[in-house]
Order: C-alpha cells, then structure tokens, then sequence
C-alpha cells in the first residue's frame, strides 16, 4: 500500500496500545478482526455498522471558524471520524498517528477522503490547541479537528454511541461514511492504518 516511514511524535506508542487493548476481550461486537489468526487470540478491533442521527449542533474548527456538523458529515466525499483530545496520553496518539498513515495512504492513491476529529475535551481544547495537534501529526487540508460547548460534543458523542462518561473513559473508535445518507461502518478497537485503509476500500463503491 506505500505506506509512510515517517514517525509522528506520538508514534512510540505500542506499549500503550498492550495497555488498553484488554478491553476488546470484554466486549465483542458483530465482526472480530483478528490480522495475526490464530486460535484463542484477541481481536484488534471489531466492526459493525449503523445509522446515526446527528444532532444540529455547531462546532468550532481549528481555524476558529463555525460549521454545523450536519453540513461538514453531509460531504460529498467519503468521510472517516474519530472522537480525540489532545492531552490524552493513551487512546487518541495512537489512533491520531494512525489516520495520519491512513491520510497519507489515500492521497497517495489519489482518493480525497475527508477525516473529522472531535475534542471530547472542549473546556482545554482550543482552536489554537486543535492546530497544534494537526500540526504534530501532519494533518492535510482535508482534516479537520473541532471543537465546541461542552453539551454540544457530549450530544455529539451520544449520538454515535461513543459516550462512555468521562473523558479518559473513551473508547478507540473509527468511522467511516461512504457516501451522504449510506450507513456508517465503526471499528471498534486498534485497526492498523493498512487495515482501515482496506476497510475503507470495502465500504467504499468503486
């Protein structure tokens, strides 16, 4: 697939994965993805797919600018989102660093995907923060990171089945939106870049 070499700040980060990936035994929804087989071993991450009401609410991006998030996930391109905050030191490097590959990848393929990430952090994470934040991990013009009121992205969060309470609560998520008004597929867990690269290209008509 070609991809990158290049090591973000945050990409030494394999120890922490071993720490939360414990919870994917506990929990197993609809399709377990288990790359290395092997009888007995843990899945990396599950799949399911789902339709999700998006509440109307607005989010503040990086560059301090409104959009409602209904306009932004009702793109014409395919859209790939997860929920993040930038001083987590566990779930969100590794699946940030991780679509910074995924990005990559499909650019190299000459595919224009758009990728959202969420603060589930709003009172810390400023617009100034999110761009630091892309900037570490070498976000292109089709990422955007937001922001926004705290009952705003908690509505946000519940509407994608992603609340779980606190914020260092949160779980390892992707989704992936082929197209307006088509159904979303969730990875549920540590997908590898290449694998949500080919999870994409499933989801995606050609």
């Amino acid at each position: 697939m070609g991809f990158s070499t290049r090591a973000p700040l945050f990409r030494a980060a394999g120890a922490m994965v071993l720490a939360v990936a414990a919870f994917l035994q506990a929990s197993a929804p609809a399709h377990a993805h288990n790359p290395q087989g092997g009888q007995g071993a843990a899945a990396s991450y599950t799949s399911s797919t789902g339709s999700y009401d998006i509440p109307a609410v607005a989010l503040t991006d990086m560059n301090g600018a409104t959009a409602l998030l209904s306009d932004e996930l009702g793109s014409a391109e395919p859209i790939l989102l997860e929920f993040m905050y930038t001083t987590c030191a566990t779930i969100c490097p590794v699946l940030s660093a991780t679509l910074a590959d995924v990005q990559e990848t499909l650019d190299g393929q000459g595919i224009r995907a758009r990728l959202i990430s969420i603060s589930i952090d709003p009172d810390h994470d400023s617009p100034a923060r999110l761009l630091e934040f892309a900037a570490q991990h070498g976000a292109r013009e089709t990422w955007h990171l937001f922001t926004g009121r705290p009952a705003d992205i908690e509505a946000v969060q519940k509407s994608f089945n992603a609340w779980n309470g606190a914020k260092a609560n949160h779980l390892p998520l992707v989704y992936i939106r082929p197209s307006p008004g088509a159904p979303w597929l969730r990875l549920e867990g540590f997908a590898s870049a290449e694998e949500i690269v080919d999870e994409f290209h499933r989801t995606i008509p050609h």
